[in-house]
């Protein structure tokens, strides 16, 4: 099998905001989750790329108690080039 050249910039980012989108929809799925089982502080809303949190801003979920956000996360991905083949 021959290498594939290592990804550029622009695909290594769009893979890492795929990534991102995927952890989104789970903290919805997490949201509609919560609140058919009527959980006592359940996710209100999720947020992406929010800029009142500091660092951890990729995907945040908002419950009603604290009002400060209390789920956040900073989604990372990586692919390294050397596991790329073409069949």
């Amino acid at each position: 099998m021959a290498h594939l050249p290592a990804p550029g910039p622009t695909s290594v980012r769009t893979t890492g905001d795929y990534y991102q989108w995927l952890v989104a929809w789970e903290a919805c799925l997490t949201l509609l989750r919560e609140n058919a089982a009527r959980s006592h502080n359940p996710v209100r809303a999720v947020g992406v790329e929010l800029d009142s949190v500091g660092n951890l801003d990729d995907v945040v979920l908002l419950r009603d108690f604290p009002r400060t956000p209390t789920s956040r996360s900073s989604t990372q991905s990586t692919v390294p080039h050397r596991s790329m083949r073409t069949i």
